[in-house]
């Protein structure tokens, strides 16, 4: 049950979309090392063992042992929530690959709410959606410097499939932040992106 909260009113918290592959978590100690980083950001409490609990019962569950699947954690002043669903993402996507395009909306690259995945996605939410009514995928979000900044609002991993995935990853240098997608495959298979 969600306990209102500054994370439920003002978007005071984090959270991590990981993807669950045939019940496997993919990189989820990486996902629990940026997320720990927004805690100590938002001076939250929370304990890894309850974390690590929690995500144990939810990756238990019957429904997240075959297919793909996606983990969400979610953390805020009160509140620790771990829920489960279907990756909306499916075959045809890894086979023809992603269409996206550009979001007129602009990353503000001042903000340190920018370097971590907050529960302030409204504005992605509805530039994902914006997207889909023009036929595309996924919007790319640049920051007012016209660098990328995002790649993916709803924060799910939509490059983990057969030992391939996609991760935004910040870099500071001489006080410019940028961001880049690196893309590494195991398994000689990987989803193409069409800008």
């Amino acid at each position: 049950m969600l306990t209102p909260d500054q994370g439920y009113f003002f978007g005071m918290g984090a959270f991590e979309t990981v993807a669950v592959e045939e019940g496997n978590p993919v990189l989820l100690e990486k996902h629990y090392e940026r997320l720990f980083r927004a805690v100590d950001f938002f001076h939250l409490e929370l304990s890894k063992k309850e974390l690590e609990e929690k995500v144990g019962q939810a990756l238990d569950a019957p429904f997240m042992k075959n297919g793909r699947k996606v983990l969400k954690i979610t953390v805020s002043e009160k509140n620790l929530l771990v829920t489960t669903r279907e990756n909306t993402y499916g075959e045809n996507h890894y086979k023809n690959g992603f269409t996206a395009d550009y979001s007129c909306v602009r990353r503000n690259e001042t903000s340190p709410f920018t370097y971590h995945k907050t529960l302030n996605y409204g504005d992605c939410l509805r530039e994902k959606h914006l997207a889909h009514e023009r036929g595309i995928d996924e919007p790319i979000f640049l920051n007012t410097k016209d660098i990328l900044a995002e790649n993916n609002p709803d924060g799910e991993n939509y490059g983990a499939s057969r030992g391939s995935y996609h991760e935004c990853i910040l870099c500071q240098e001489w006080n410019y932040f940028y961001a880049f997608c690196a893309m590494w495959n195991s398994a000689g298979n990987s989803a193409a992106i069409h800008l």
